[in-house]
């Protein structure tokens, strides 16, 4: 209890990073009001870079997001970028009552068994649930058009609160990080929570990642015998239907270990996106079998990325000098991406070298129409144009 933080910033739709004049955007504040919680609610959000409107990105949704939004999206950012991970939105939850919304039961004593006038509002959790789902990813889907992908990040009481969510919302939600969940919370009722949902089959596929601190010293052994326990319990459900990692950090004490255990908490979850360029070259049909795969694997259908599509495609263009086998990656992008104008642009470059002015043309044009100010349609449409 004594690691709670209780933390509210009232600030709308402005930049996360301030100075007199310049300014290191990296999201913005909105507020959006909930009937479920009766209460007006904030939240940050990070959108990666040349974010398009008209996307398909996997959402994470991360507690505590004013302690956790800056690094959690930076490490978003440095996965995407190296093709760990395809690109994401993450969406931070600001805090109005903490205990309230993050607990799963009403308990007014705490880890001593000690009364703690400010437990009072604790067992909000199922109704903090409620609005993320009924309210809140909505909302996001909606204004961002986010994938269906969505992953559910926590941590102490909002690793308590992953948890409560992965046994109760596993269909909701693809993949979940608990860091250093507090499992001890109301004489570990989450432990017996899953206790009578393992006899039972499931019938979707998640990805579970937990962290445990060495907490020796503060609450090492009321944290980490709860977070044990459970995880013998978990690996005797369905492991067909799950993948499960859990990690002990000895070095890292409660308050720090939140930082190492997103990193490898996204690692777990896409550890079989990254492929090898290479053979993606020597074999273009290498890409889709291995996509199949890591969809099989998480529970949700993947694509290749657009800019490795690309980059694949201009290697057969120019450096391999097969421009019927660029043209085909060409065509793949433009299906699996028809609100890219980047994809129209590029498939021109195929078709001009094939001396199809006409669908050159065509490209461009249609590249224009989705971003009217894209510069290298407007360049090359002259220049084919004789402009």
């Amino acid at each position: 209890m004594r690691y709670l933080l209780s933390f509210f910033i009232i600030i709308l739709s402005t930049n996360l990073a301030f100075s007199t004049e310049d300014q290191i955007t990296i999201g913005t504040k909105h507020k959006i009001y909930s009937e479920t919680l009766n209460e007006e609610r904030e939240i940050w959000i990070y959108l990666p870079p040349n974010h398009n409107p008209n996307g398909n990105y996997p959402v994470m949704y991360v507690l505590d997001g004013d302690r956790s939004f800056t690094y959690a999206s930076g490490l978003v950012k440095q996965f995407a970028e190296n093709d760990k991970m395809p690109n994401m939105i993450l969406v931070g939850i600001l805090n109005t009552d903490r205990n309230r919304d993050l607990t799963p039961t009403h308990v007014e004593i705490d880890e001593d068994g000690n009364p703690q006038p400010f437990l009072k509002t604790t067992g909000g959790g199922d109704n903090f649930l409620n609005f993320m789902r009924e309210e809140l990813a909505p909302f996001i889907e909606k204004n961002y058009t986010s994938s269906k992908f969505r992953i559910f990040a926590g941590h102490s009481f909002g690793g308590l609160l992953a948890v409560h969510a992965f046994l109760e919302q596993s269909d909701f939600y693809n993949a979940f990080i608990a860091i250093d969940p507090s499992l001890w919370w109301d004489d570990g009722i989450l432990n017996k929570h899953l206790a009578e949902k393992i006899s039972k089959p499931r019938n979707t596929k998640n990805t579970f990642y937990m962290s445990s601190a060495n907490n020796d010293g503060g609450n090492g052994n009321i944290m980490i015998a709860p977070q044990e326990e459970f995880m013998e319990k978990l690996l005797k459900w369905d492991t067909d239907t799950l993948n499960i990692k859990s990690d002990y950090y000895e070095n890292e004490h409660h308050g720090f270990v939140d930082l190492i255990s997103f990193f490898n908490g996204l690692e777990f979850i896409f550890k079989n996106y990254r492929f090898s360029f290479d053979k993606a070259i020597e074999d273009p049909t290498f890409l889709d079998r291995h996509f199949e795969v890591f969809s099989s694997q998480v529970g949700y259908q993947f694509k290749p990325n657009e800019a490795v599509i690309n980059r694949i495609a201009y290697t057969y263009l120019f450096m391999k000098q097969d421009k019927e086998k660029a043209l085909e990656l060409f065509k793949q992008n433009v299906r699996d991406y028809p609100y890219s104008a980047n994809a129209y642009d590029s498939i021109s470059d195929a078709y001009n070298l094939m001396g199809n002015k006409e669908m050159a043309i065509a490209s461009l044009e249609k590249a224009l129409a989705i971003d009217p100010k894209f510069p290298p349609s407007i360049r090359k449409l002259r220049e084919i144009k004789g402009e």
